[in-house]
């Protein structure tokens, strides 16, 4: 079965979409409805406790690699327009598989693998607000 490159490209497209709209929705909510930094503390709140963890950990990684892949569909098209399909195919591979580890890398960050995250008392009561008894790792 042969891949589909433009269904690759639009699903993937659509997945950074998403991650993008629901991104910026949240950032607009939590700095102007609530007044709080959208710093690095932001993203690494709700990586650091149940239950938000288990939504964001899926959402952060798909976003990433979603990226990831659709740059690897622009990096093929360059390539092919250039009559240099072998490498296109490997290059193609290379940045999709590429965009796993590294949203990987950057969960992990986010939830304090590498080193301690201390969050803001504001951060932990602005979580609170949507789940009363959360408490981060």
């Amino acid at each position: 079965m042969a891949l589909k490159w433009s269904r690759i490209q639009l699903i993937s497209g659509l997945m950074i979409l998403f991650f993008v709209a629901q991104h910026i929705t949240g950032n607009l909510m939590a700095r102007f409805l609530s007044d709080i930094d959208t710093t690095f503390h932001w993203p690494a709140s709700v990586m650091n406790g149940a239950p938000f963890v288990f939504y964001f950990f899926t959402y952060y990684f798909i976003g990433v690699t979603a990226m990831f892949v659709h740059l690897a569909c622009f990096a093929r098209l360059a390539l092919l327009r250039r009559k240099q399909n072998q490498v296109a195919i490997r290059v193609f591979w290379a940045f999709s598989i590429s965009g796993a580890p590294i949203a990987l890398l950057i969960n992990f960050m986010l939830m304090g693998a590498f080193f301690y995250i201390s969050l803001p008392d504001k951060w932990v009561g602005y979580l609170q607000g949507f789940l009363p008894n959360y408490v981060p790792n």
